[in-house]
């Protein structure tokens, strides 16, 4: 039974990493949409200003990697371990985390506690 659980955990915590990369990806390839479909309902205030907000930053290049913690069935935190963006602005450093919430079966973005800095 343990080994099951850790796996089950195990699991989880790649699919709320797969979350996040998902996520930056599909914004990399300008498909808004999807990845707007990523966010929690309580991020989802208006798609179009939100897509228009991502196309404005001219994002076309992300590597991201994270540490994710399940702290419930239905709650986990993804934590950047390194995190570069390239857009129209430049090149950018984050640091920080994202709070993900579990509905229907999939992991979506319910916050975003993240701060870029200049490379």
């Amino acid at each position: 039974m343990l080994f099951r659980s850790i796996a089950q955990q195990v699991g989880q915590q790649q699919d709320v990493e797969s979350t996040i990369q998902s996520e930056f990806s599909l914004i990399t390839e300008h498909k808004f949409s999807a990845a707007y479909a990523l966010l929690a309902p309580s991020q989802q205030t208006g798609e179009a200003g939100w897509v228009d907000a991502h196309r404005g930053e001219g994002i076309y290049n992300v590597s991201v990697a994270t540490n994710a913690t399940i702290n419930s069935p239905e709650s986990a935190t993804a934590s950047i371990i390194k995190m570069r963006t390239l857009d129209g602005e430049g090149c950018k450093n984050w640091t920080g985390s994202w709070n993900l919430t579990k509905l229907d079966g999939q992991w979506r973005i319910n916050e975003a506690n993240i701060n870029p800095e200049p490379c």
